[in-house]
């Protein structure tokens, strides 16, 4: 284990992230996505946290309350509008700040937002013990919680297309992904009902979609992507949805492991890093516009991700592969030094991915923060 290599990833990790901090919370980028993207940020908390940066996490999450809809949505991002969005990708920049609720693409909204609102709201109680902070929004928190009803078919989480962090693929229908935010976001409200003793069995409810759940989507190696309308199970392997759901205790041991042999036989991890899914989407799942942009690659199969990385290191960790999840960790450390910033993805011969319409967002929050977490956890507990 090369501890220097390892300190100065961390180093590197830490600028990054905090060159993404700004007068509100925590923006995706500083290129294309310097927004507060709800995912980007809210992932990126649990990386601040360990940073003991806590006054930007409370920002972050004050600003996405002021904007909570009132049957509890939370928008996809507050920053520029669609158009601005598009227009950053050929140099031309809008300065707005406005909620979006709704896709890019349009027609479609984004479910994972919610859930991981809830998710980084109680990682924050739980660090800072803000009590008063949590009873004085604990009735919105039921009301963000409770916008999933509107979701919900059969007991699952479903939504059209792009409505998850891949939204450049046409998942519709029950997406693991979604669903696996959507049970952790119940664990936690048991968490924070508890420290106001609170007599709501959220813990009842989420033991109950947890066996819902591992009934639906599991498909004897690992969880299945999607299922679409049809009931027609797309049994490709997603490293989001999997690799999270040993994180949060969805998958038992035998099945972590499992998907830990499922990563490392079919080379996920290599050369660093992690790409998205196993195997290729069909083309037709790809929003049309990404194969002329030359990004079909992107959320496909074939660009690295550092955040992807760390989650199937802890996978690897938590199903007893902790040789060769310390291994993967070095390949990451080595790549973030090399580079002296953190990317948001990267091509196969792990250099930042350049296209002809786009460059790699950089700094990234998200995968600064993993890092970050990756690094307290398994190298300076």
């Amino acid at each position: 284990m090369d501890k220097e290599v390892y300190d100065k990833a961390f180093d590197v990790a830490e600028k990054s992230l905090r060159a993404c901090y700004d007068k509100q919370g925590i923006m995706a980028g500083r290129r294309h996505f310097d927004d507060y993207w709800a995912r980007d940020s809210f992932f990126s908390i649990w990386g601040a946290l360990e940073l003991e940066d806590y006054d930007v996490v409370k920002d972050n999450l004050e600003l996405f309350i002021k904007h909570q809809k009132m049957n509890g949505q939370l928008p996809m991002r507050i920053g520029t509008t669609h158009i601005g969005q598009t227009l950053k990708f050929v140099g031309v920049r809008i300065d707005k700040t406005v909620p979006i609720y709704y896709q890019d693409k349009l027609f479609s909204y984004p479910q994972d937002q919610n859930s991981l609102f809830i998710i980084a709201f109680k990682k924050y109680v739980e660090k800072t013990k803000d009590y008063a902070y949590l009873k004085h929004n604990f009735e919105l928190l039921q009301n963000i919680l409770g916008w999933y009803e509107y979701q919900k078919k059969k007991g699952l989480i479903y939504g059209k297309k792009y409505a998850t962090w891949q939204d450049s693929i046409k998942k519709k229908g029950y997406t693991l992904y979604n669903n696996v935010l959507y049970y952790q976001a119940l664990t936690c409200m048991d968490f924070l009902a508890h420290k106001l003793d609170y007599k709501k069995d959220y813990a009842r409810r989420a033991k109950d979609f947890k066996d819902k759940l591992n009934d639906f989507f599991w498909k004897e190696h690992h969880y299945v992507d999607w299922v679409d309308d049809e009931h027609i199970r797309h049994d490709y392997f997603s490293t989001d949805g999997n690799t999270l759901a040993v994180l949060f205790g969805i998958a038992d041991k035998q099945k972590a492991k499992k998907i830990s042999q499922y990563i490392l036989k079919n080379d996920l991890l290599k050369p660093f890093g992690a790409r998205t899914n196993h195997p290729k989407y069909d083309p037709k799942q790809v929003f049309f516009w990404f194969k002329p942009l030359g990004l079909s690659d992107y959320q496909n199969n074939g660009a690295l991700w550092v955040w992807l990385g760390v989650l199937c290191i802890f996978t690897l960790h938590i199903a007893g592969y902790k040789k060769e999840a310390l291994h993967e960790l070095q390949k990451i450390s080595e790549v973030l030094a090399k580079h002296d910033l953190v990317y948001e993805v990267y091509s196969q011969n792990s250099r930042p991915l350049k296209r002809f319409f786009y460059k790699s967002e950089a700094p990234f929050a998200w995968s600064s923060a993993f890092f970050i977490l990756a690094y307290k956890t398994l190298i300076r507990k």
